[in-house]
């Protein structure tokens, strides 16, 4: 996850960098183009495009000695349209500079010839040397007699006549930014000359770039940008990279959680396996500690000549080996339950019969334990159509469970009631109850809920598991209601024959 944010960090300031130069590229190339218009407008203000062809000496513009330098500035016009402005620099030693500037429609052509010592050489700006030259000599030279021949104007008039927006439109198009965007001009004071609408000139953070930097004694400006969406812009140019990385963030984390939910789950299962094996040991020991004691006695001497005695340990090694069998038996049927090869007989039955033959098997038990057993029929008489074992061992189990996790003195009621088309068979006990976070557990396999102060309770966590299972292959359900303290109540649901 650290990884995956480092590189959607990573994009997303490649991205941010990305915008900001093709920004101050497209402000450059406005700057420029600013520049190279405005002297288009005056060079040809200077020169209607009807007068004729004149040689440089037909018109002079101005002529001005600076130190050791004069400068003589021609212009002209050919019939097609073609303006020329020529600019001739005679030094005091004789050298000569000249500066030919030609414009063809949109186009200015810049030519060149120096001469040394009466000497003249044609040359063209490519050449390393004399464009050196021509930087330090002619363009100074440049900004200079272009301001004088310029009328001396104020910022804001300069730009009145300047289409600076689709200009700088125009700009960031060609450097790849299609984006909404505000703009302004300030001059040197800080004051806005030109802004668009909606600018904010309280957020103090703009992309700039200087207006007319090349100016020597006018004004210059400074072009303010700010693009409102540009954020929301920046993600959405990368949103490819950043869906890709979320989505692998999220199968990593996804991943993660399943593998730590099965790693708690392998080792809850575990510790119930474990717990279930301790309790099952605990069930066997018994009876077959039991088993063997009454071999051992059946085999001593003073047994023997008793059949009266030997009729009893026999019942007694034969009731514990049917509650063994009743172990197994449960184990299975749960095994099987999970093979999905559990065969259910349905029959009709009258739930009723049933159900109250169920109490009368538990009244003797409950009884000896100084507890009591309620059964209330329905008034009606109810058929179902369900499994005639597997219902009385489901309610047995719900007994049972009453039973053991009940005081000293149980107490349990039973009740059949007919709701709708269906009937349902409550069994109530007044025990411990069971916390609300522990109601959604109780019927997994192998759960059981903690007693607190209650450690003589037996079991495997088996009953209330087989229960629900039995119950949803019969076509019903079985619900809870409990409290701690006040007690349980479990009711099966199952549809009308």
């Amino acid at each position: 996850m650290g990884l995956q944010a480092y590189w959607i960090n990573n994009a997303i300031v490649a991205k941010e960098q990305q915008f900001d130069q093709q920004v101050q590229l497209a402000l450059n190339r406005t700057n420029i183009d600013i520049e190279d218009i405005e002297t288009m407008q005056l060079f040809v203000s200077l020169t209607p495009d009807s007068q004729r062809l004149m040689r440089p000496s037909d018109r002079v513009l101005k002529q001005n000695s600076i130190d050791s330098v004069e400068t003589v500035i021609y212009t002209g016009s050919s019939n097609d349209g073609e303006v020329f402005l020529i600019i001739d620099t005679v030094s005091k030693d004789g050298n000569t500079f000249h500066q030919q500037i030609e414009i063809r429609g949109s186009e200015i052509v810049d030519e060149v010839s120096v001469e040394f010592n009466h000497t003249q050489q044609m040359v063209w700006m490519e050449h390393q040397q004399l464009q050196a030259k021509y930087e330090q000599i002619g363009g100074v030279m440049d900004r200079v007699f272009i301001e004088m021949m310029r009328e001396p104007k104020t910022l804001e008039a300069r730009l009145d006549v300047m289409p600076v927006e689709e200009v700088l439109e125009e700009n960031l198009t060609i450097y790849g930014v299609h984006i909404d965007f505000e703009y302004a001009v300030v001059n040197t004071r800080n004051e806005p000359i030109l802004a668009s609408e909606a600018f904010n000139d309280e957020k103090g953070q703009y992309y700039q770039a200087a207006l007319f930097p090349n100016d020597l004694f006018s004004e210059q400006g400074l072009l303010l940008v700010d693009f409102p969406t540009r954020t929301s812009y920046v993600l959405k140019s990368v949103w490819g990279v950043l869906a890709l990385s979320l989505i692998f963030t999220g199968i990593v984390v996804l991943a993660f959680w399943w593998m730590m939910k099965l790693l708690f789950s392998q080792k809850r299962l575990s510790e119930i396996k474990t717990d279930f094996i301790n309790n099952m040991t605990h069930e066997f020991k018994t009876p077959i500690a039991t088993i063997t004691l009454a071999a051992d006695s059946i085999q001593s001497p003073g047994v023997l000549s008793d059949p009266t005695r030997i009729k009893h340990y026999v019942g007694l090694i034969k009731e514990e080996n049917k509650r063994m069998n009743k172990q197994v038996e449960r184990i299975l049927q749960m095994s099987l339950l999970d093979k999905e090869d559990l065969q259910v007989n349905k029959e009709h039955i009258e739930i009723n019969e049933l159900v109250h033959d169920v109490c009368e098997h538990f009244k003797l038990k409950i009884q000896s334990a100084g507890g009591s057993i309620a059964f209330k029929p329905s008034d009606e008489h109810l058929i179902v159509n369900l499994d005639r074992l597997h219902l009385f061992q489901s309610v047995s189990n719900l007994i049972e469970n009453g039973i053991k996790y009940s005081d000293e003195r149980p107490s349990i009621e039973v009740e059949i009631q007919s709701v709708v088309d269906n009937v349902h068979i409550h069994v109530t006990d007044h025990g411990i109850g069971i916390p609300k976070d522990q109601q959604d557990k109780i019927f997994e396999k192998f759960y059981r809920v903690p007693t607190g102060d209650v450690h003589n309770v037996k079991g495997h966590g088996l009953g209330l598991n087989y229960v629900k299972r039995i119950s949803a292959k019969m076509d019903g359900d079985i619900q809870l209601s409990s409290k701690p303290g006040k007690g349980s109540t479990f009711t099966l649901i199952f549809p009308v024959a």
